[in-house]
């Protein structure tokens, strides 16, 4: 069953190319980020690195750390990224209600200041609406859900700060509660683009396709999965149903991707491949990533667990 992650910015929907409902809705944050045991915090930190006669070596500092903190139920409460200096950058932080229903998420700027805040309601654990507000309270957007029986989105409203419908989708299921269909319409009820997917007999995605409201194909995406059901290859195509590119991928016994090489027709390729080094856990610690067989960077975790 493929179900929706949203994720919602003012104006923009981005929900018109996934499923719908929260995707992996009975996996928690540990689980889709693939985190084994109670993880606590995670702080992850980039750095740039360099190869000397075989020796990999951290040369700087990469810009980027960031830090997740989880509840002992394995959802995320807070958000923390830092800059370069290892000053404080921005936090966005998650509230939850007794049924680890996602209620309030916050946002704050370098200040410590909100920046903005999503409020969402729900009926019997289904969400109905979210609101967006801005740093003084106001409105800035609002979203309704309509939801089948099964509690899959039947349709999406999405309001502007003036409360006017600034657009809609509409969504159709297989019997499997598969997603197959987005139809998007603009505040005039003009049809706008459509999407199509297709699944194995496993519920994996196989095909996407993207429609302009005359029917004319924009592009479309194939894909492949081992037994595991890891993607291993994607392809995506134009218009003319001509290949863009095939990112193709392998994963280790842990579930963690080891090499992706990119492939751009006619001759354009590049690798990647990751090294780990794993906790008493099986999570990694420690990952280094070459780009066509050159050190790219490395990327330490700090975890701590309950």
């Amino acid at each position: 069953m493929n179900k929706l992650n949203i994720k919602i910015v003012p104006f923009i929907i981005v929900v018109f190319l996934f499923g719908c409902k929260l995707e992996n809705q009975q996996k928690n944050h540990l689980d889709l980020r693939g985190l084994k045991g109670k993880v606590k915090s995670l702080v992850e930190t980039e750095y740039n690195i360099k190869s000397n006669f075989g020796e990999i070596k951290k040369v700087d500092y990469g810009g980027r750390t960031t830090k997740i903190s989880y509840n002992e139920s394995g959802y995320m409460t807070e958000y923390t990224y830092y800059n370069q200096d290892g000053s404080f950058n921005n936090r966005t932080t998650y509230l939850y209600d007794d049924n680890l229903n996602e209620i309030e998420v916050k946002e704050f700027n370098f200040s410590g200041e909100i920046e903005s805040k999503e409020l969402k309601v729900y009926d019997n654990n289904i969400l109905v609406e979210t609101k967006g507000l801005d740093s003084k309270g106001r409105l800035s957007w609002k979203i309704e859900y309509r939801n089948n029986s099964n509690g899959d989105i039947q349709e999406l409203i999405q309001y502007n700060q003036d409360g006017k419908v600034y657009s809609r989708q509409l969504y159709e299921y297989d019997k499997n509660e598969n997603h197959i269909q987005t139809v998007s319409f603009n505040s005039k009820e003009n049809i706008g683009k459509k999407s199509i997917y297709q699944y194995d007999d496993k519920g994996n995605r196989i095909e996407w396709k993207l429609f302009e409201s005359n029917g004319n194909l924009i592009s479309s995406e194939k894909y492949e999965y081992n037994k595991k059901d890891k993607k291993t290859i994607i392809s995506r195509y134009g218009s003319k149903n001509k290949l863009e590119y095939t990112f193709s991928k392998s994963y280790n016994e842990y579930g963690d991707e080891t090499t992706s090489l990119n492939h751009f027709p006619p001759d354009e390729t590049y690798s990647f491949y990751y090294e780990h080094i794993y906790d008493d856990y099986n999570n990694w610690i420690e990952l280094k990533d070459y780009q066509n067989n050159v050190p790219n960077k490395i990327v330490e975790r700090i975890i701590e667990y309950y």
